[in-house]
């Protein structure tokens, strides 16, 4: 979506779109689903070994994506607007003579040389796509905002724990993911990013004694997040930080189809129900308490139209009249 492969069609949203374009992949057989939701949803794909040698043969011809190794000295990827990165050198950024690059990914599982970042922003000022999952990434650099064009950042499951305040210079990403990090706040410059559709931001902890309300741990905002109208995903949000006018804020978010909150309190409820009642195109909502012996009054007048995932993590005085009716 972040470079246009996906079209707007009459009626339905880039993602839904998306989603269609890959149940066609995997009806022809061309992508194999590896990982399936509890709802029945793909969570995960993959391609067999051979097509994927066709498709890097492919790739290459058609100079859709370069590949670039460790042993690559001197990088000119001509045309290419797409690297991939499976080993960083301390001079990989230095000697690649394309800066017209538009997405990167990078796959090395080695610690990225300290400058890396800077040199990113510097040198590859029309970067749409960034995408770091899995890699040794330790920080994101104060001049990171300089990257005005980029549209999807993908930190999952790097070792950032703090994104700096240019970041809301980013003024057209559409896709922030800090899922599996330890970044537990969020600068409020955030909020300025009016075009944020999907902002993925949760950390679970496998170590140690399992905890329903404690599995994982969500994000703190700022007040002012009303402002991100174009919001699709959220979650999860940790209500406490900002209460009852944070989650007030909430029904501004008029887009949202999934909504995870945690570390909601009692005298939340009616805030968060009214709120609720407001989100029209909610599709999952995932709720969690403060404390396990936290009661929640959600009373809502009648459920979201497509709500179609709800779950709860909380104790409850009675099963709300609306639960039935979904």
């Amino acid at each position: 979506m972040a470079e246009g492969f996906v079209r707007y069609e009459m009626n339905r949203n880039l993602e839904e779109v998306a989603e269609e374009y890959l149940t066609e992949l995997i009806h022809r057989s061309l992508v194999q689903v590896s990982e399936v939701g509890f709802d029945g949803r793909v969570k995960s794909c993959q391609v067999h070994d051979v097509l994927r040698e066709v498709i890097i043969r492919k790739m290459q011809d058609l100079s859709f994506c370069h590949l670039m190794h460790e042993y690559d000295e001197q990088v000119t990827v001509g045309i290419t607007r797409r690297l991939s990165i499976t080993s960083i050198s301390n001079n990989v950024l230095r000697n690649t003579q394309n800066s017209g690059i538009c997405a990167i990914f990078v796959f090395d599982n080695g610690e990225l040389p300290k400058d890396f970042m800077d040199g990113l922003s510097a040198k590859f000022k029309l970067l749409k796509v960034l995408d770091f999952e899995n890699s040794l990434l330790n920080s994101v650099s104060d001049n990171f905002g300089n990257l005005f064009h980029l549209r999807y950042l993908n930190l999952s499951s790097t070792k950032v724990t703090v994104l700096p305040r240019s970041i809301g210079k980013l003024v057209n990403l559409e896709t922030l993911d800090l899922r599996q990090t330890k970044v537990h706040e969020l600068p409020k410059e955030i909020n300025k990013l009016t075009k944020l559709r999907l902002l993925l931001a949760y950390y679970r902890r496998y170590e140690g004694h399992y905890s329903m309300l404690n599995f994982t741990i969500g994000v703190k905002m700022q007040e002012g997040i009303g402002c991100l109208e174009s919001l699709q995903k959220l979650y999860f949000l940790e209500a406490d930080h900002g209460g009852i006018d944070l989650i007030q804020e909430l029904k501004m978010l008029k887009q949202l189809r999934k909504l995870g909150i945690k570390c909601v309190r009692q005298e939340y409820g009616n805030a968060l129900c009214a709120a609720i009642q407001e989100l029209n195109h909610l599709e999952s909502l995932n709720i969690g308490a403060m404390a396990k012996d936290e009661i929640l009054d959600l009373d809502l007048v009648s459920a979201p139209q497509h709500l179609r995932v709800l779950n709860l993590k909380c104790r409850l005085t009675n099963l709300p009249k609306w639960i039935p009716n979904l």
